[in-house]
């Protein structure tokens, strides 16, 4: 779904921490507006506008023994992607 609404879709890591099974990245996320965006939570589909982005965001993960990843948390700040993409004021 996210490589429909944002082809060009990029995360490149500039920072980690290690620790044991547990991983912390810093991120800059980039690219362009370029397909339809259905909202998982509303359904609403909303069309392209062609816009960039680039903004940070930070990735907690948590690996299982078996390499497998228990967790997940992604963060970055919606407001700052809205008004990139022009969504937002």
């Amino acid at each position: 779904m996210i490589f429909v609404a944002y082809p060009d879709f990029h995360i490149a890591v500039e920072d980690r921490v290690l620790d044991g099974w547990k991983a912390v990245t810093i991120e800059r996320v980039t690219g362009h507006w370029r397909g339809p965006y259905t909202n998982p939570a509303t359904g609403k589909t909303t069309l392209p506008n062609g816009r960039a982005f680039d903004h940070p965001g930070a990735m907690y993960i948590v690996y299982g023994p078996d390499h497998t990843i228990k967790k997940l948390s992604i963060f970055w700040d919606t407001l700052v992607v809205d008004k990139h993409i022009g969504v937002a004021p």
